[in-house]
Formats: structure tokens, C-alpha cells, sequence
């Protein structure tokens, strides 16, 4: 048999005094059953209403999306990541836009977003390999970099992608760098000296790393989900202790 607790009861468990209790009766935050001139209410409804749990006129908190997303949680764990895997990483909205402040930036990535150009670039190719959901793969970027993209969800749904990249797999050959040097000072109005300057301090990856750095972006994607899920549920309990406290 369920149990079943007095309305002093209730007002010690939420912390609250008898006129709210009688106040969330009469908006539907509260179920009771009433007994003679007492009122009995469920154990388990107001465990979960405690719990931030349901309650049917409480609304949730907003869900996470690229308008709302929480920048300030993300930058410092891609901070990190990129940090400790010495490469660079940004975080994108769906259509290639940075959400976040690129970290680790490379002299030769800094050029290309400090130009119309540049910057135009390489969201363009954030956003078609995000349409392609080349997720998890090496990707080909402007510059003659290569990236990896992984999907950030919540509740199942791709709400930001974690793009780490700003490296190459394999070395351009003397002619290859004269002619990507020529091509961005031309298009990007770029000084061809800092642009072959810039070039040569590109990070190439050996096969070892290679394998790290396809692995690494998904991982670090899953902590992001996790933390996210966590605030979302932080973000309701807050809520519903606010809306406990204004009665």
C-alpha cells in the first residue's frame, strides 16, 4: 500500500509553509486526497516533485540548442583538450559558425580567419562535411589542412559539432607549397612570406597520431554530451527550487 503523508509532513519534506502547500494544490503542482478535514498527499509525488521530477504545470528548463549554448561549460574542456592533444579545436553550430574561441590556433589557421576569405572558407567546410556527416574521419580543410569533426548531442539530437584539426597527414612537396602559398596570399591578400613562414610550422602527423587524433574528437564529444545532460537536469532543479521559493 502506498504511502500516504500529512500536509505538516509535506511542509517539513519541501521546506515550505502550509499556505504554499495549499497554493501548489490549487495550480496542479500538488496531488492530494482528502480525508475528513485532512489532506493526505502521495510520498511519491512529492519525492519526485523534490527530485525536480514531474509535475504538471512546472515547465522544464529550455532545451540546449546553438542559440543557447552554454559557451562559457564548452571553452574550458576544449581548452584542455586541445592543450593536451596539441592540436587546435573550435566548436561549431550546424552551419560551420564558431560557438567557441579556437584553441591552440595555428600561425597559418590565425591568417586565414583574420581574412573575409579565410574565415568564409573554412566554415564553408565545416558546414558541407557537417551536410556530408563525415564525422570521425580526416576531412580536407582550407590551407591543405585536414580536420575531424564529431557530433555533439543531446537527448539524441546534434546541437554542436567539436572540430579538431589545423594538421596534415602527410608533407607537401616543395612545388605543392609554392603553389598553396601562391594561391591563399592571392585570393586571401596574404603576404606570401608570412604565408610560407606559417606553412612550414604546420603540424605533420605520423601514423601513431593519426590514429590518436580520429579517436580523440568523439571521446571528448561524449564528455561534452555528458556534462550537458547534467546541466539540463541541474538547470530543472533550479527551476523548480525558484518556483518552490516565490510561493
Amino acid at each position: 500500500m502506498e504511502d500516504y503523508l500529512t500536509t505538516k509532513q509535506v511542509q517539513e519534506f519541501l521546506k515550505v509553509d502550509r499556505i504554499t502547500i495549499y497554493r501548489m494544490l490549487d495550480d496542479g503542482r500538488l496531488k492530494g486526497v482528502k480525508i475528513g478535514q485532512q489532506w493526505r498527499f502521495s510520498a511519491g509525488d512529492v519525492e519526485k516533485l523534490l527530485s525536480g521530477g514531474c509535475c504538471e504545470t512546472s515547465r522544464p528548463a529550455e532545451p540546449i540548442s546553438a542559440s543557447n549554448f552554454p559557451t562559457h561549460c564548452v571553452q574550458a574542456i576544449q581548452d584542455v583538450f586541445a592543450d593536451i592533444g596539441e592540436i587546435a579545436a573550435v566548436t561549431v553550430d550546424p552551419n560551420g559558425q564558431p560557438l567557441t574561441a579556437t584553441s591552440h590556433a595555428s600561425a597559418l589557421y590565425q591568417m586565414l580567419q583574420s581574412t573575409p576569405e579565410g574565415y568564409q572558407d573554412c566554415t564553408g567546410a565545416w558546414k558541407s562535411a557537417i551536410e556530408r556527416q563525415d564525422f570521425n574521419q580526416f576531412i580536407a580543410c582550407p590551407g591543405g589542412l585536414q580536420c575531424v569533426i564529431a557530433p555533439v548531442r543531446v537527448d539524441g539530437q546534434p546541437v554542436a559539432y567539436l572540430v579538431a584539426g589545423q594538421f596534415r597527414i602527410q608533407p607537401l612537396t616543395c612545388d605543392q607549397e609554392a603553389a598553396l602559398v601562391n594561391e591563399l596570399a592571392q585570393t586571401c591578400s596574404l603576404d606570401p612570406a608570412a604565408l610560407h613562414e606559417a606553412t612550414e610550422q604546420v603540424q605533420i602527423l605520423n601514423p601513431a597520431r593519426q590514429a590518436q587524433v580520429l579517436s580523440w574528437p568523439g571521446k571528448v564529444a561524449g564528455t561534452l554530451e555528458s556534462i550537458l545532460a547534467e546541466r539540463t537536469g541541474l538547470m530543472n532543479r533550479l527551476q523548480q527550487i525558484a518556483q518552490l521559493s516565490a510561493l
